[in-house]
């Protein structure tokens, strides 16, 4: 290990990472489009039983939940689970396509160049598959991890011990592959070696890494604990609250999304210079 990467923690990290986007406000609007489009998607599962979208989506409500769910209120409890799934579909188009317009944006200031909207849409397209089936690896991951963890349900004392178990998973999986996106981008790598590579800098930085996945991942707790508490506060207080609450969720992921993605991007060109790496295309 060369010197200068004992001076990269999660101080300097997101000192940098800061001081960017107080200087180029425009690397973080991927993701406040991001966010948008979320809030289109809670509005369609929202507006999923009316006409005119109930023609396409009422059926297919009916056949995996079940009829009582088209109507009010049981409705609003199958908002957050509808927009899961929606926004996992529209991760392989949307999601991707905005994070690396963000990972290039980094990289054009990196290169002390005016961050633009046309050269990093175009060095995303170009990655454009990569991304996707990287973003489709990822997610497979995640899902079979959990279904294999759901198997120890019974050895778990409490349902919150197994979110709480089912978190720290989670963090574990995106500290090791949370700079392979951004290899993607940066240094043009295909998927098996931009997973590599982000193992590589995962070994130089853990707890650098642990520590910008866990911090931000920590807000995702109180609005995890809203959705478990659905239920409950329909009952207690009025049903449209679960638009609330997955309103509130929008928001959080998408700041999670920012610091988790662009720290592990500053993280990467902070590896790439103190270690003279020459991969950049």
């Amino acid at each position: 290990m060369k010197a200068g990467t004992k001076n990269i923690n999660i101080l300097t990290v997101w000192r940098r990472l800061f001081a960017v986007t107080k200087q180029y406000p425009v690397v973080v609007m991927p993701f406040v489009c991001i966010a948008l489009f979320d809030a289109l998607i809670l509005i369609l599962v929202f507006l999923a039983p009316r006409p005119p979208f109930s023609v396409i989506l009422s059926p297919v409500i009916q056949a995996f939940w079940g009829e009582r769910f088209l109507h009010y209120p049981a409705n609003f409890l199958l908002i957050p689970t509808l927009f899961n799934h929606t926004r996992n579909v529209a991760g392989f188009i949307v999601g991707i396509f905005f994070t690396g317009i963000a990972v290039s944006f980094m990289y054009q200031i990196e290169r002390r160049d005016t961050p633009q909207w046309e050269d990093a849409v175009k060095r995303t397209l170009k990655r454009y598959i990569r991304l996707a089936v990287m973003w489709g690896l990822t997610l497979a991951v995640f899902f079979m991890a959990i279904k294999i963890f759901k198997y120890l349900t019974p050895l778990i004392p409490s349902r919150k011990v197994f979110i709480g178990l089912q978190f720290l998973l989670n963090v574990g999986i995106q500290m090791v592959i949370v700079v392979a996106i951004p290899a993607i981008i940066i240094e043009n790598r295909k998927v098996s070696a931009a997973i590599i590579r982000s193992l590589a800098v995962f070994k130089y930085h853990p707890v650098t890494v642990f520590l910008f996945v866990l911090i931000p991942g920590l807000l995702l707790v109180p609005a995890t604990y809203l959705h478990i508490r659905l239920p409950l506060l329909m009952n207690k207080m009025f049903p449209e609250i679960a638009l609330y609450i997955m309103g509130l969720r929008i928001v959080i992921l998408n700041v999670i999304d920012l610091l988790v993605t662009l720290s592990a991007v500053v993280l990467l060109l902070m590896h790439r210079k103190y270690l003279d790496r020459s991969t950049s295309v």
